[in-house]
C-alpha cells in the first residue's frame, strides 16, 4: 500500500484544506493501517503533517491533523518502531509545541487541547521516544509555551501540561538556568489555587519532580546552581498555605511536596514550617513534618 502523495511537493500540501480528497485518503490510511506501516513512511508522513499543522492554517484542518497524530501516538506498534526515534523531536518541536501557543477563539482553544494531548502521549511513552539531550535542547523554545499553557482556559489542557511537566522536569530540571527556574515555580504555585481541584492535585507531583531535579545552593555559589535559599523559601511558603487546606487530598499533596523540599534544605524548610505552625487550624501536619525532619537528621 502507499499514500498516493509520495513525491507531492510542499506547495501542494499548502493548498490542502479540511475537505481535500487527498487529505481524506491519507487520513483513512493512517487511521486504519498498522502502526508499523505509518512508522516506516515517516519521511512522507511528517512533512505533510507539518504543512497541515502550520499555525497559520485553519483550525479545523489542524484539528484533523492532530487527530491523526494522536491516533498514531496511541498505537504501541507505531511508537515502538525504531524509525520514530529519528522523528520524535521533530514531532514535538515542529508539529506540537507551535500549536500550543495561545491564540484567541474557541477553535484555537480546541487546537491547543489537541496538541497538549498529543504531547502528553509522546512524552509519557515507555521507553521514552525522546532522549534527554533532545528534551534539554527543546527547553528554550518549549518551556515558555508550556508555562503559558498552564494558564489555559481549558482545565483539560492545564491537566495535560501538568502531566507533561511532571515527566520532563526530572530530565531537564538540572539543566534549567536560574532565570528559567524563577519564572517556572510561580506558574506552578498558581495552579495550587486553580479553580479545578484536579489541576490543584495534578500540579503537586510536578513541583515534587522539579524539587527533585534542581541544583540547589544557598547562595548560587556552586557552578550550575539554579535554585537558592530565597527562592526555595518562596516555594515552601506558597505550598504551606495549602497544607492547611479544607480538602484532605490537597493537604496530602502539599505534604508530599514539602517532604521533597525537606530533602533540598531541611533546616530552611523547618524554619518556614515553624513560622506558620501557629497560624494553621491544626498544627498536626506541621508537627509531623518537623518530626520527620528531626528523624532524618538523627539518621
Amino acid at each position: 500500500p502507499h499514500f498516493g502523495c509520495e513525491g507531492t511537493t510542499a506547495p501542494a500540501f499548502a493548498a490542502w484544506t479540511v475537505s481535500t480528497h487527498e487529505w481524506h485518503v491519507m487520513q483513512a490510511l493512517l487511521q486504519h493501517a498498522p502502526g508499523s506501516f505509518a512508522a516506516s513512511h515517516l519521511l512522507t508522513v511528517v512533512p505533510v503533517l507539518a504543512a497541515l499543522l502550520e499555525p497559520s492554517r485553519e483550525p479545523a484542518l489542524r484539528l484533523t491533523a492532530l487527530g491523526v497524530v494522536q491516533r498514531l501516538l496511541s498505537d504501541n506498534e507505531f511508537c515502538s518502531h525504531e524509525a520514530l526515534r529519528d522523528w520524535a523531536s521533530i514531532v514535538m518541536q515542529a508539529l506540537l509545541v507551535p500549536n500550543l501557543v495561545w491564540r484567541a477563539g474557541r477553535a484555537a482553544e480546541q487546537v491547543r487541547l489537541g496538541a497538549a494531548l498529543c504531547l502528553r502521549t509522546l512524552v509519557q511513552f515507555e521507553p521514552s521516544m525522546l532522549t534527554s539531550a533532545e528534551l534539554i535542547e527543546a527547553v528554550p523554545t518549549a518551556l515558555p509555551v508550556l508555562r503559558s499553557a498552564l494558564e489555559d482556559d481549558s482545565a483539560e489542557t492545564r491537566l495535560a501540561m501538568c502531566s507533561i511537566l511532571e515527566r520532563m522536569l526530572p530530565v531537564v530540571g538540572g539543566a534549567l538556568k536560574d532565570e528559567d527556574v524563577r519564572g517556572l515555580y510561580p506558574d506552578l504555585l498558581k495552579r495550587l489555587d486553580d479553580a479545578n481541584d484536579s489541576v490543584r492535585l495534578a500540579v503537586c507531583p510536578v513541583i515534587q519532580s522539579w524539587l527533585g531535579s534542581v541544583v540547589y545552593e544557598q547562595h548560587y555559589r556552586k557552578d550550575g546552581a539554579n535554585l537558592d535559599e530565597t527562592n526555595l523559601s518562596y516555594v515552601v511558603r506558597g505550598v504551606l498555605v495549602h497544607l492547611d487546606d479544607f480538602s484532605p487530598e490537597i493537604q496530602a499533596g502539599a505534604m508530599r511536596v514539602l517532604r521533597a523540599a525537606l530533602r533540598v534544605d531541611p533546616a530552611k524548610v523547618c524554619s518556614e514550617i515553624t513560622a506558620v505552625r501557629e497560624r494553621h487550624r491544626s498544627p498536626k501536619l506541621c508537627d509531623a513534618l518537623l518530626a520527620e525532619a528531626r528523624t532524618a537528621v538523627e539518621l
